[in-house]
């Protein structure tokens, strides 16, 4: 994903009846590929996930992802978590 500073530009995403205004465009592009990001979380194998993400909490591997993304995101000025969360609860519902 590009940085903050990219030429990506923003976007307004509508998730349901929400809508996140000005966010960047890599997470519109997200919001647009979300079963194939989540394809690929679930079917990375442990030793995979523990060398990229420095862990072995593999429980629920979508909230650890979640919250690595939240991580590199910090500099954000929206609620990354939340974002994210409602794009997987939106998909899984259509």
């Amino acid at each position: 994903m590009r940085d903050s500073f990219s030429a990506g530009g923003k976007t307004d995403i509508d998730i349901g009846e929400k809508t996140y205004q000005d966010v960047p465009q890599k997470y519109y592009q997200l919001f647009n590929n979300i079963e194939k990001v989540k394809a690929v979380i679930l079917a990375a194998d442990k030793d995979t996930l523990l060398y990229h993400w420095n862990s072995d909490d593999f429980e629920d591997r979508i909230e650890k992802w979640i919250e690595l993304v939240q991580k590199a995101a910090s500099e954000e000025r929206f609620d990354v978590i939340k974002l994210l969360e409602d794009v997987f609860e939106y998909k899984e519902c259509e």
